[in-house]
């Protein structure tokens, strides 16, 4: 059985690495390719599935999510990445 933890949305790449790079204070290298095979082009999550059967309701945000893995990964880590 498969799962989504996130709270129902659309987000694109874009916006992951957004929040990362503010989350790091530093600014990616982007190249952007045209699709390659086997991407998808846009997928939608819902955690309605995962409330379902254990009664769990997800309810951080990307924003906060990315932010407390990447604070987590530094001191983890003793990292500055």
């Amino acid at each position: 059985m498969e799962f989504d933890w996130q709270e129902p949305s659309f987000e694109t790449t874009d916006v992951s690495s957004k929040e990362i790079e503010e989350s790091l204070g530093k600014c990616a290298k982007k190249e952007y390719l045209p699709l390659q095979q086997g991407d998808v082009p846009a997928t939608y999550s819902s955690p309605d599935l995962l409330n379902e059967w254990i009664n769990f309701k997800p309810n951080t945000s990307v924003k906060k999510g990315i932010s407390e893995f990447i604070k987590w990964y530094k001191d983890f880590y003793k990292s500055e990445i």
